[in-house]
């Protein structure tokens, strides 16, 4: 019934510690899950502004190279100018020209330094400038683009904390494309000048054709027409071609006047990376991770680390990198889950620590419970123990001093009988005030050099009737030399008398009890062996615990209070050494170890 009380106590404290862990459980899984969406979205917003800049990049370079390329094509030495322009744009690398013929197709007339390398932009039997495609205008798209980020009316005043860094990216990539467009605008500057004074060469040489004869300006003027000097561009037109193999590329083309001449020149894809790579953040590690693939897959930039729990998402730049993506990797997400990991664990240690400390006050309540209850018993067993022979001397001294008792043998039986119930009263009485003394740390001792054989011929002289009355065969043999110890000899012989009487009560089926005294390096062992039904070995500890009675026959009929072995173990270690018990076939051996040193290991602090 008391464990039964027991368990539902502990259970009570169980459940309920479990149902709060469990619930806080949820809620750190609920939290994490808000960060990683959280944390997610922020990465989703910094690609977002890498993926705009990266187009917006990309579109400043085409409108500067395109810009440079309308500036350099026209009437005068217009390879010169083209030449120019490869020379000081870092993003053209090549440039070329093709010049209708009279059969209605086109011929390469001058090309860049690698020849047939515009062959993998341009399908000779379709040009692209025949399909008449709408003009092409960078700077409306550049415009456009500008105005949706809002160049001028961003206030980093305005900017949420999470999206700060994409900010300071955007700030990156708008110098980048200024410093852009103060390279284009200084290249067509340069054109420009360039133009300048090839119109000054031209108005002399106009001015020298109208003092020729008529005939002859007629044929100078349509030289001039063939090699572009006098093209109109009010129909101008302009595109860009990418590879047509399938690798990154461009090449912007231009014609001046519809059946006119086309001029293009190739970009630097090299120049054009490292110019876009200046998009991405400078400090990535531990944040977000970017890595991008042109139009074929294959990564043109990427700083991604190869771990499975970063979370990946992808976005498709726009129309100035069709084909392209842009790849991030968010390993905030994974540094976050330590969050739920702390969490986690601060839980479990909390439900631990609670559970623990539960359990051993149930555990420690249920051991003062047992222990009260042991004391009871013991209680009860000290009374009736004092009870049966105080009644025994009461009934024999009254009967001696009424004189009812005329036989003088039964006189002497009596008073025998008298003098035994006492000597069980006194060592009764002395165990329990031992044992009291030993819990409380008052028990003194008065030590003194000890003849071990003398106390034991003591004891066995003291207990002699009990023993013949057992007809218990006693074997005991002293050492030739005295086996002198420095302890209390009272000690001694109450820790002598518990072991002996010990086996009278319990071993006395044996009719055997055997004494030994034996030298020992630094210590004097004495041993008391019986015959009797013998100790399991589970319990050789057990018996030396205050108030344990082995729930055994042979234990629960014999009178005691479970305080001799305990006592008996007390008392010789405090004495400086120990009592144990070894196994034996049959009956028990116990063994009294005491250290002959003991004194000077004391001062040593053992």
């Amino acid at each position: 019934m008391k464990a039964r009380r027991y368990l539902l106590a502990w259970l009570g404290l169980v459940l309920p510690t479990l149902a709060v862990g469990a619930l806080a459980l949820g809620l750190l899984v609920r939290e994490q899950e808000r960060l990683d969406d959280l944390a997610r979205e922020s990465a989703r917003a910094q690609a977002q502004t890498v993926a705009d800049n990266l187009d917006l990049i990309m579109a400043e370079i085409k409108d500067g190279v395109m810009q440079a390329l309308a500036a350099a094509s026209g009437p005068g030495d217009e390879q010169a100018r083209l030449k120019q322009l490869v020379e000081e744009n870092p993003f053209a690398t090549e440039y070329v020209v093709w010049s209708p013929r009279k059969t209605g197709d086109f011929e390469v007339i001058s090309d860049g330094p690698s020849n047939g390398v515009m062959s993998t932009y341009l399908n000779p039997a379709e040009p692209p400038w025949e399909r008449r495609l709408p003009t092409s205008d960078f700077s409306s798209l550049q415009s456009s683009l500008t105005n949706e980020i809002g160049d001028d009316n961003i206030s980093q005043m305005d900017i949420p904390q999470q999206i700060q860094s994409s900010y300071d990216n955007y700030g990156q990539s708008k110098m980048n494309r200024q410093a852009i467009r103060d390279i284009s605008n200084s290249n067509v500057q340069s054109i420009n000048a360039l133009k300048q004074q090839e119109v000054v060469q031209e108005v002399e040489q106009q001015q020298s054709l109208l003092d020729l004869p008529q005939q002859v300006a007629t044929q100078a003027r349509a030289s001039a027409d063939i090699y572009g000097i006098f093209d109109d561009a009010s129909e101008a037109h302009s595109g860009w071609l990418a590879r047509n193999d399938g690798q990154p590329g461009w090449l912007a083309w231009y014609q001046r006047t519809p059946g006119g001449r086309v001029t293009g020149v190739l970009l630097d894809i090299d120049a054009v990376l490292a110019q876009l790579s200046g998009a991405f953040p400078l400090q990535i590690a531990n944040e977000v991770q970017y890595g991008l693939t042109n139009n074929t897959g294959g990564f043109v930039y990427s700083k991604l680390e190869v771990h499975s729990s970063y979370s990946e998402g992808q976005l498709k730049l726009g129309p100035e990198l069709p084909g392209w993506t842009l790849i991030y990797r968010d390993s905030r997400g994974l540094n976050g889950s330590g969050f739920l990991i702390l969490g986690g664990l601060l839980v479990a240690v909390l439900c631990a620590v609670t559970l623990t400390a539960g359990t051993l006050l149930f555990r420690q309540a249920r051991r003062d419970a047992l222990e009260a209850a042991r004391k009871t018993t013991f209680v009860s067993n000290v009374s009736h123990e004092l009870r049966t022979p105080l009644t025994t001397i009461r009934m024999y001294s009254e009967m001696l001093e009424e004189g009812r008792v005329a036989d003088d043998e039964k006189r002497h039986r009596y008073l025998g009988a008298i003098t035994a119930e006492s000597q069980r009263l006194t060592r009764l009485v002395d165990n329990v005030l031992d044992f009291s003394r030993l819990e409380q740390g008052r028990k003194k001792y008065r030590r003194e050099p000890v003849d071990v054989a003398v106390v034991v011929d003591s004891v066995l002289e003291s207990q002699g009737p009990r023993l013949r009355e057992a007809e218990m065969e006693v074997t005991w043999q002293p050492p030739a030399e005295p086996v002198v110890v420095d302890t209390d000899r009272d000690a001694l012989g109450q820790v002598l008398l518990n072991l002996v009487d010990n086996a009278l009560k319990y071993a006395a089926s044996g009719k055997q009890l055997s004494l030994a005294v034996d030298r020992k390096p630094g210590a004097v062992q004495i041993s008391v062996a019986d015959a009797g039904p013998g100790i399991p070995s589970k319990d050789s500890e057990k018996v030396f615990k205050a108030f344990q009675r082995l729930d055994e026959s042979l234990t629960t009929t014999q009178p005691g209070s479970g305080l001799g072995l305990s006592i008996c173990r007390g008392l010789t270690r405090d004495l400086g050494g120990d009592v144990y018990l070894e196994p034996a076939n049959p009956g028990c051996r116990f063994v009294i170890n005491l250290l002959t040193n003991f004194k000077q290991e004391e001062r040593k602090g053992v």
